[in-house]
């Protein structure tokens, strides 16, 4: 899963998530609304518009989860 945040003209910040292998792409605006929310796309979809389109206008963000403890760790919150 990738999650991109995209700065709008307005200086806002819209959160996109991305799922390769469940062919998900869900754009978010700074609240936390879901503007566009697409699932069934092929794996070939959300790899053409990482590419061609987020690494240009946007930004991916990395989650570093390497300082958390093993006890306070859980993946499906990162």
């Amino acid at each position: 899963m990738g999650v991109w945040m995209w700065k709008q003209v307005s200086q806002k910040y819209w959160r996109v998530e991305t799922d390769v292998l469940k062919g998900i792409l869900k754009v978010m605006d700074e609240d936390g609304n879901i503007i566009s929310d697409n699932n069934g796309l092929s794996k070939e979809a959300v790899e053409l518009m990482e590419k061609n389109f987020f690494d240009e206008v946007a930004q991916e963000v990395v989650i570093d989860v390497s300082n958390v403890s093993d006890d306070k760790y859980n993946p499906m919150y990162v």
